[in-house]
């Protein structure tokens, strides 16, 4: 049933989710050249799935869409420069993975982030610059930020309190700031932050410590930092 275009129920394409509100099941759009048509969409009851697209470049077509309660996960978009189609996205209630999109520059888009419930993962990006724009995140489930080789910043995320799970912060090259951390409170029981040729330990340290101050007391996983 796809609801006359409001709520459509099933696994959907891109010419198949236009016109569609709200989606309760998937949105595939493996091999879409274009996200145009989707502005209708605000919600997925369910997954996302984006991947194996050669051509396409912006992700302007979702850019109202507000929450997915599954996970979400965009990845092998060699043309797909930044995620400014993304801008209305406030919660994922599951996980999200941005992984080896070689032409990212940057996540901005996604400034209107406030809640993943599962794990954040941003890795093998390979043009990635920065994390700026993740300035209103709250909570994530878990963090993992590896093999960016032009990462030189995790940005600013003043108001992301709690990691709840693990975070891993591996293997990219160019990593200088951790600052962005220095404002979780709350963080699970397994961090590890190691190979990151440009990162001073010190500044790893320093991460430990605002986190111990806030009453958190385990151990981090700091190797092969500078």
């Amino acid at each position: 049933d796809d609801g006359d275009g409001f709520v459509c129920r099933g696994e959907y394409d891109h010419e198949s989710a236009i016109g569609c509100n709200t989606i309760v099941g998937r949105l595939n759009l493996d091999d879409a050249d274009t996200t145009e048509g989707l502005e209708s969409l605000t919600m997925i009851v369910g997954g996302f799935g984006m991947g194996g697209n050669a051509v396409l470049t912006n992700l302007d077509g979702l850019v109202n869409l507000r929450v997915v309660t599954d996970e979400f996960n965009i990845g092998d978009n060699p043309a797909l420069t930044n995620l400014d189609g993304l801008s209305g996205l406030e919660t994922v209630e599951s996980s999200i993975s941005i992984s080896e999109n070689d032409g990212l520059e940057d996540i901005g888009g996604l400034s209107s982030l406030t809640w993943v419930d599962d794990n954040l993962s941003i890795s093998g990006n390979g043009a990635l610059l920065t994390m700026d724009g993740l300035n209103n995140l709250v909570y994530v489930g878990g963090l993992n930020v590896d093999g960016n080789p032009l990462l030189t910043s995790l940005g600013t995320l003043d108001t992301l309190t709690t990691i709840d799970g693990e975070i891993w912060i591996l293997d990219n090259a160019a990593l200088n700031d951790i600052d962005g951390l220095l404002s979780v409170t709350d963080a699970g029981t397994e961090i590890y932050i190691r190979s990151n040729a440009s990162l001073c330990s010190a500044d790893v340290d320093a991460f430990r410590d605002a986190l111990r101050a806030a009453g958190w007391d385990y151990a981090i996983v700091n190797e092969f930092n500078t």
